[in-house]
C-alpha cells in the first residue's frame, strides 16, 4: 500500500459514503486545507475528509512539503521538475486507489479539492484515471502538460475552477486557459473568478465549491 501521511476528519454521521481529498499547495501540508472540511460537512454528513501530505519535503520551506519542485525554464517546468511531477502523480494515483479500496467508497463518490500545486496534481491525475472520480475542485491552479491531455484522457470527471483575479503567484489567466483546454476536450467544466482576491481562497469560492460538491454527492 502506498503511504501518504496526513491528517483526516471523520464524517459527521459516522457513516462514510463519500470522500473529499484535499491536496495542499507548495510548501504547505495537509493541515493547511483540512479546515475547509467544516463548510462541506454541514451539507455532507456522510463524507470523510482526508488531506495527505505531499511525498517530498519542500526545498524552500523545510517544515512543509512539495508535490514537485518549482524550478522553471522559460515559464515551463524544467525536465527534472516535470519528471518529479509525473512521479508524484503516480504515487498519488496509487494512494488514491488504495484509499478507495480501504474505505470501500466508489470512485464516483470521491472529489479532489486542490489548491495551487494541489490543483495541478488534481488536473493531472483525474482525467487519466480509467474510472472517473466524482469531480475536481481546483483553486488557484493551472494545467501542466496540456498538449498531452487529448492523447492521455481516459475519463471526464466534472471540474470546477476557482481563481482570484489578482493572484500574484499563479496568474488568473492560468485558470482561463485551463477552462478552455478542458472544454476543448469535452469536459463539463465551470470557472468562478473571485474578485479582489489574490493567491488564496475567499468565501465566495468556498460557497461555489460546496455547491459543486453537493451537486456531485447529493
Amino acid at each position: 500500500m502506498v503511504r501518504l501521511d496526513g491528517p483526516s476528519r471523520k464524517s459527521v454521521s459516522g457513516k462514510v459514503d463519500s470522500l473529499i481529498i484535499f491536496l495542499h499547495g507548495y510548501g504547505a501540508d495537509g493541515n493547511d486545507l483540512l479546515s475547509l472540511a467544516e463548510p462541506f460537512s454541514e451539507f455532507l454528513p456522510n463524507t470523510e475528509f482526508i488531506a495527505p501530505n505531499a511525498p517530498n519535503k519542500c526545498e524552500l520551506s523545510p517544515n512543509g512539503f512539495q508535490w514537485f519542485p518549482i524550478s522553471q525554464v522559460g515559464g515551463n517546468l524544467d525536465l527534472s521538475a516535470g519528471n518529479q511531477m509525473i512521479s508524484a502523480s503516480k504515487s498519488l494515483d496509487n494512494w488514491l486507489d488504495d484509499t478507495i479500496k480501504v474505505t470501500k467508497v466508489r470512485a464516483t463518490r470521491v472529489i479532489l479539492v486542490g489548491f495551487s500545486q494541489g490543483t495541478m496534481m488534481s488536473l493531472q491525475i483525474a482525467p487519466r484515471r480509467l474510472i472517473p472520480l466524482g469531480g475536481v475542485i481546483g483553486f488557484s491552479g493551472m494545467t501542466l502538460f496540456p498538449e498531452s491531455l487529448k492523447l492521455e484522457v481516459k475519463s471526464k470527471s466534472p471540474i470546477l475552477l476557482v481563481h482570484g483575479d489578482i493572484d500574484e503567484v499563479v496568474p488568473v489567466t492560468s485558470s482561463y486557459d485551463s477552462n478552455q483546454i478542458f472544454k476543448d476536450n469535452g469536459f463539463d467544466i465551470s470557472l468562478h473568478i473571485s474578485r479582489g482576491v489574490g493567491h488564496g481562497i475567499a468565501p465566495d469560492g468556498i460557497s461555489q465549491a460546496v455547491q459543486f460538491a453537493k451537486g456531485v454527492l447529493l
